[in-house]
């Protein structure tokens, strides 16, 4: 299940079942080249279980809380599929409180970065030797992994900033001796929309033929603005190269 199929959440404090059923139901925004998700099936019994569990974290501070959320939704398991993926995206937006900077981001990112093994710490079975296998030590190693991963996160999504300024730098250096009317500037920007760009996609987009959208990637590419990444296949496709 990708994150990508739905809206940032709009709440900042605990979300009920109500709130998280809806959001779960609302269309998300269309993202030309990704299919789009089927109709999602929701356990509502595990949901409302989930809810009752959550309400009662609002008494803790919002890290820890937010660790716990993530942690219950994904162990109730109120979708057939996606429960750990959604769970983070409730517990980050619960975690950060703020509207538009992240839709359960942060710490998936953290989590990969570290190679935390989140689901394995949500069961409390590790590869490591454990002194303390009681459900309180487990919860309590979920919540060091989910800080944790909150800090890599952080630190992963402003170094991922200061790569996009000096990418866009570099566009605008490359635009600067082309004549206004060059496709080139709509090109890099519609691959950096994502996920990545395909000579039809393109050509479609921009009112290009393939030859012309070809040599114009191709100049994308030679100035370091795309790259390619399916190593010279039939159907090759292009990302950003920052």
């Amino acid at each position: 299940m990708s994150v990508a199929c739905f809206v940032t959440p709009h709440w900042s404090a605990i979300p009920t079942a109500d709130a998280v059923r809806t959001w779960l139901k609302a269309d998300g925004p269309v993202i030309e080249g990704w299919p789009s998700p089927a109709p999602l099936e929701i356990a509502d019994t595990r949901l409302e279980g989930w809810a009752r569990q959550a309400a009662r974290l609002s008494a803790l501070p919002r890290l820890i809380a937010s660790a716990d959320l993530a942690a219950s939704f994904a162990r109730a398991a109120p979708l057939p599929h996606g429960s750990v993926v959604i769970g983070a995206m409730l517990a980050d937006r619960c975690a950060m409180a703020k509207g538009k900077l992240t839709a359960g981001g942060i710490a998936a990112i953290g989590l990969s970065h570290n190679r935390s093994p989140w689901r394995a710490l949500l069961t409390g079975v590790t590869d490591d030797d454990l002194d303390e296998l009681t459900t309180h030590a487990r919860d309590e190693r979920c919540r060091l992994a989910w800080l944790d991963a909150l800090g890599a996160g952080g630190t992963a999504v402003v170094r991922l900033d200061q790569r996009l300024r000096l990418w866009l730098a570099k566009l605008e250096a490359a635009c600067a001796s082309r004549r206004k009317s060059s496709h080139l500037r709509p090109l890099v920007l519609l691959a950096g929309a994502g996920p990545s760009l395909t000579v039809a996609r393109a050509a479609k987009a921009l009112g290009l033929s393939r030859q012309a959208t070809t040599r114009l990637i191709a100049e994308a590419c030679k100035a370091h603005l795309l790259r390619e990444i399916t190593q010279g296949n039939a159907f090759r496709r292009y990302v950003i190269a920052a």
